[in-house]
C-alpha cells in the first residue's frame, strides 16, 4: 500500500507540472489522467493578453514615464480598460478570467508567473485550471484578484477600480471572501462604495463562479505578482498611476484622519509572531527605543488608527512587507527606512509609491542568500541604520 501511495504520488507530481505544457495536446491528455486520478475538473487553456479583447469603454488614456527606481528605464502605463465579459469564469484570487478556451491575463512582463486562485500552473502559452463546478451569477463587476486577500494588493491595485465603477454596468460588486473577514478591508471597501446603491457579493475562495455578464476594469496600478524563472533580469516589475494614488490617499485620510494628531512621531513596525523578523532585532529595538521610536503592531490596529499613525509619522523603520503600503497616508518628506533582502534590490515598489507621493523612502539591505523573502534570522546593519535616523534628526 505504501508503495503504491508513492507510486501515486510521483505520477500526480508529473501530471501537475508545467514541463510539457507548450504542446497543447500532451498537457490535454495529461490533464484528462489527471482528472481521473485526482477526481478534479482540470482543463487546459491558451493564455491570451486582455488587450487581445475589445474593450466597450476606454476609461484613461495609457502614458509612458521614466522609472528612476527601474533603472530610469520607460515604463507603459496601459490604457485602462472596462470589459464586458461574456460567460466568464473567475476566482476570487485570480485576475484571470476564462471565457471558452482562453484564459485571458494582463502580465507587466513576459516572465510573470499568476498561478494562484484556479491557475494551477502556466508558461507563456498554456495554463492548467481547476473550472471546478462554477456557481452561477447573471451579472457582476469584478474587485476581487491576485492577493486581494494581501493588505497591498488589495489597497494599492484592486480597491481604486471601485473610482472608475458606474453602478449601470452592475450593482453586483463581486469581492474576495476576505473583504468581509478582514476589518480594514472591510471598511475600505465599504468607504468607496457608500455613495452607491450596491450589492456586495463575497466570493468564496473555495469556488469557482461563471458570471453571464462580467464587468472588468484591467491593472490600474501594477506589481508583478510572482516569477515564473527567478533568474531572469526583467522590466517592467511596476508601475503606477501617480492620479489613483493620491486620490485615495485623500479620501481615506478625509474619512479616518480627525483633529486629534497622534503623538507618536517615530514608529517602528513590529511583526510579532510572524516571518521576516531580524535576528538582532533586539539590538534593533534598543537603538531604536534610546531615539524615541514607539513600537507598533499594525495587526492590532484599527484602519483608523492606522491612518492616523502614518499621517502623523516623521520616521518610519521596518521590515519590508505589506503594512508598508500605509505609507500613502504619509505627509510629504516623511523618512521611511525598509529592511530588505539584497537579492530583491530590484523591488524597489515602495521607493515608487514614495517618489511619486513625495515621500523619503531608503531601503536597508541585508544579506538574504535564499531565493525567498520569507525568512526571519537575518541580521540588520545597526551601524547603517543608526546614520540613517540619525540623518534625519
Amino acid at each position: 500500500m505504501a508503495m503504491i501511495n508513492l507510486l501515486k504520488k510521483h505520477i500526480l507530481s508529473v501530471l501537475y507540472s508545467d514541463r510539457y505544457l507548450d504542446n497543447f495536446l500532451y498537457t490535454y491528455l495529461k490533464i484528462l489522467l489527471l482528472n481521473k486520478i485526482s477526481h478534479e475538473k482540470l482543463g487546459v487553456f491558451k493564455i491570451k493578453n486582455f488587450r487581445d479583447l475589445a474593450p466597450i469603454k476606454k476609461i484613461l488614456n495609457g502614458y509612458i514615464y521614466n522609472s528612476k527606481t527601474q533603472n530610469n528605464n520607460s515604463v507603459v502605463v496601459p490604457d485602462l480598460r472596462l470589459y464586458m465579459l461574456r460567460e466568464a469564469i473567475i476566482h476570487a484570487k485570480s485576475s484571470a478570467v476564462v471565457i471558452n478556451s482562453t484564459i485571458y491575463y494582463e502580465p507587466v512582463n513576459d516572465n510573470e508567473r499568476f498561478n494562484g486562485g484556479f491557475v494551477q500552473v502556466h508558461n507563456s502559452k498554456n495554463a492548467v485550471v481547476n473550472v471546478g463546478n462554477p456557481v452561477v451569477f447573471s451579472d457582476g463587476f469584478f474587485l476581487a484578484g491576485n492577493g486581494s486577500h494581501n493588505w497591498y494588493h488589495w489597497l494599492i491595485e484592486i480597491l481604486p477600480k471601485m473610482f472608475y465603477y458606474d453602478s449601470e454596468y452592475s450593482r453586483n460588486i463581486l469581492v474576495n471572501q476576505s473583504c468581509k473577514e478582514i476589518p480594514s478591508m472591510a471598511e475600505t471597501l465599504q468607504a468607496l462604495v457608500e455613495s452607491y446603491d450596491v450589492n456586495i457579493i463575497y466570493l468564496d475562495p473555495l469556488k469557482t463562479y461563471r458570471i453571464k455578464k462580467l464587468y472588468f476594469i484591467n491593472e490600474v496600478n501594477k506589481l508583478m505578482y510572482n516569477e515564473l524563472d527567478f533568474g531572469k533580469a526583467t522590466q517592467p516589475l511596476y508601475y503606477y498611476r501617480k492620479e489613483s494614488l493620491e486620490k485615495l490617499s485623500e479620501v481615506l485620510k478625509n474619512k479616518y484622519v480627525t483633529d486629534s494628531k497622534s503623538s507618536v512621531e517615530k514608529i517602528y513596525l513590529q511583526r510579532p509572531n510572524t516571518h521576516r523578523i531580524p535576528g538582532n532585532e533586539k539590538e534593533i529595538a534598543e537603538l531604536l527605543g534610546s531615539n524615541r521610536f514607539s513600537f507598533i503592531d499594525l495587526s492590532k490596529c484599527s484602519i483608523h488608527q492606522q491612518v492616523e499613525i502614518f499621517a502623523s509619522a516623521k520616521q518610519i523603520v521596518g521590515t519590508s512587507g505589506a503594512a508598508f503600503t500605509n505609507l500613502l497616508f504619509c505627509r510629504p518628506n516623511t523618512r521611511i527606512v525598509i529592511f530588505m533582502p539584497d537579492n530583491y534590490s530590484s523591488y524597489q515598489f515602495y521607493k515608487e509609491m514614495g517618489e511619486l507621493l513625495q515621500l523619503d523612502v531608503v531601503y536597508l539591505y541585508y544579506k538574504n542568500g535564499s531565493n525567498t523573502h520569507e525568512h526571519s534570522g537575518f541580521t540588520v546593519d545597526k551601524n547603517k541604520l543608526h546614520r540613517l535616523i540619525e540623518m534625519y534628526e
